[in-house]
């Protein structure tokens, strides 16, 4: 179904502009992205409630709205510098871990950059699932989303406490403690959670009294690395070692 809408003032462009706000998203249970790219993947899930764009999209279903609009709301819609002119909602992303073999905790990461860029490499890297501490950036947040290059859409993402998996998967979290054996030196481990800490403070007190290995990267002239870095590096390493 292909619609019309002229003015910013409009009320579904203000409804849609309130999305940006934490609060409202949440509410709602709504979210906004943009970019062909992304809109694919996000059909894929069936999760597409509607799209702003400046002309049809052939490939979309005739039972999705498509508003055509000018390039004024599209940049009041959009958190791009050079928008693409695709903007839609979708409803909140539902996927289930499940217990799965290969997962990633993060600890209290903050950082939307950050935050995005470890869940793309979780995807790629062919992990099972992505949990999130409480204290995580928002998935929903518009550079998450930017930085996972759609990743949010495809890899199992949950909210959850490390202590869920203390009984059923081996806990390894990367940390600069003394005790800490170096990367090179860990083996092969079918059931497993990696966690990630803070990108100020690392791991926080819980998820160290729940590990039962700390790992930290060998490096020379520096003492560590942004998380998101580390996160590749690690992730990799115990990839490459599971042969998963």
């Amino acid at each position: 179904m292909i619609k019309k809408i002229d003015s910013k003032n409009n009320q579904k462009i203000i409804s849609c502009f309130k999305l940006k706000n934490p609060s409202y998203r949440n509410d709602k249970k709504l979210f906004l992205s943009e970019g062909i790219y992304n809109l694919k993947m996000a059909l894929e899930e069936n999760i597409v409630k509607e799209i702003y764009t400046l002309s049809p999209l052939d490939f979309v279903d005739e039972n999705i709205i498509q508003y055509i609009v000018n390039e004024d709301i599209i940049k009041k819609l959009s958190s791009s510098k050079n928008p693409q002119g695709i903007i839609f909602v979708s409803s909140f992303i539902n996927k289930t871990i499940n217990q799965n073999n290969h997962l990633v905790y993060l600890d209290n990461v903050q950082d939307p950059g950050n935050l995005g860029t470890i869940i793309r490499t979780a995807l790629a890297l062919n992990y099972d699932g992505v949990i999130l501490s409480k204290g995580c950036c928002s998935i929903y947040n518009d550079k998450v989303i930017a930085s996972s290059k759609g990743a949010i859409y495809k890899i199992p993402i949950c909210e959850g406490n490390i202590s869920d998996f203390k009984n059923t998967h081996k806990i390894i979290s990367s940390t600069l403690k003394d005790s800490s054996i170096s990367l090179n030196e860990i083996s092969k481990i079918d059931k497993f959670v990696v966690c990630f800490g803070n990108e100020s403070h690392g791991i926080s007190l819980d998820v160290e009294s729940n590990s039962d290995i700390f790992i930290k990267i060998p490096m020379s002239n520096i003492d560590s690395l942004n998380v998101a870095v580390s996160a590749g590096i690690i992730l990799y390493k115990i990839k490459e070692i599971g042969d998963f």
